[in-house]
């Protein structure tokens, strides 16, 4: 078990102040931004699943699970069995209490990438105002297509299943394809509000697109948005180790989690019904973004 400590209001306001929160859907390249181009000098938090509730359940395979009992073993997890003591103690100071107990860190920039609990994006910095926080949009037909592929034949749901996981197909696509699309559009209005309720000078927005159009700059720009250092030679490494065209074969593509890596894929992997329905549900987000410009 992971011991109490107490922080004082100086160290709160410190720790708070050195949290860059990524907020975005799923499958908008919040790992590759995370855990590779921005991981010179930082510290991360992968998924803690603090916007998530408690109890929450999803479907898993023919049941249902309690995320709690899914994620409880597992050390990112925000309500870890590990650090029980600590957010159990903690209730009002409980992100800050919790975030160092694992870090037990004042002074580093601590990356939270937590694009599952993104959907109470505005609870969360309404809590931390002194926080800074990225948002990563993409195109919510690449979003919702690099969803549904996962979950369909061959997808890495099914390949890392062991044979529990039925693939999506018929009426089940379709459905998904539907709640999908509903919920990445009361995605981003939660997401743009977010930004316009945060202080100016510690919210920083940009697109998936952007950052594959032009990584190095776009990388840039979010280093000096944290305020850290990066000589142009480690810049120039990290964007060369991480770019999709250097990952062996073996570990991209579909079945993988890097499954596409470019915009535009849903033209090719959606019908023309399932087009419509999309853009019925999520075409004023679309329109809101900019995204159907390119239509």
């Amino acid at each position: 078990m992971s011991k109490i400590i107490e922080l004082s209001s100086e160290q709160e306001l410190a720790l708070e102040k050195n949290l860059v929160w990524i907020f975005a859907s799923p499958r908008s390249g919040t790992t590759w931004t995370s855990v590779q181009l921005l991981s010179h000098k930082t510290k991360l938090m992968g998924e803690p699943l603090i916007g998530s509730h408690l109890a929450d359940a999803r479907e898993l395979g023919n049941t249902y699970i309690r995320r709690y009992e899914e994620q409880a073993e597992r050390k990112p997890y925000f309500f870890s069995t590990e650090y029980k003591d600590v957010w159990q103690h903690y209730v009002r100071k409980l992100i800050l209490h919790r975030v160092h107990a694992q870090f037990q860190d004042l002074n580093s920039t601590i990356i939270i990438k937590e694009p599952n609990g993104s959907m109470a994006a505005d609870l969360i910095t309404d809590c931390l105002p002194q926080s800074k926080i990225l948002i990563l949009l993409r195109d919510g037909r690449d979003v919702i297509n690099s969803l549904i592929t996962a979950l369909s034949k061959g997808g890495y749901a099914e390949k890392n299943s062991g044979g529990a996981f039925k693939p999506l197909a018929g009426a089940r696509r379709r459905t998904s394809i539907l709640l999908n699309s509903r919920r990445w559009a009361k995605l981003v209005e939660v997401l743009l509000d977010t930004y316009d309720k945060h202080d100016e000078d510690l919210r920083y927005l940009i697109r998936y697109e952007q950052l594959l159009e032009n990584t190095s700059g776009q990388v840039q720009k979010l280093y000096d948005f944290m305020g850290i250092d990066i000589s142009k030679d480690k810049l120039a490494s990290i964007i060369h180790n991480s770019s999709a065209k250097n990952i062996p074969a073996d570990q991209k593509g579909i079945g993988t989690t890097i499954q596409f890596a470019k915009a535009g894929a849903w033209k090719e992997r959606f019908n023309d019904e399932e087009k419509v329905v999309i853009q019925e549900i999520i075409g004023d987000g679309l329109k809101k973004l900019g995204y159907l410009k390119s239509v």
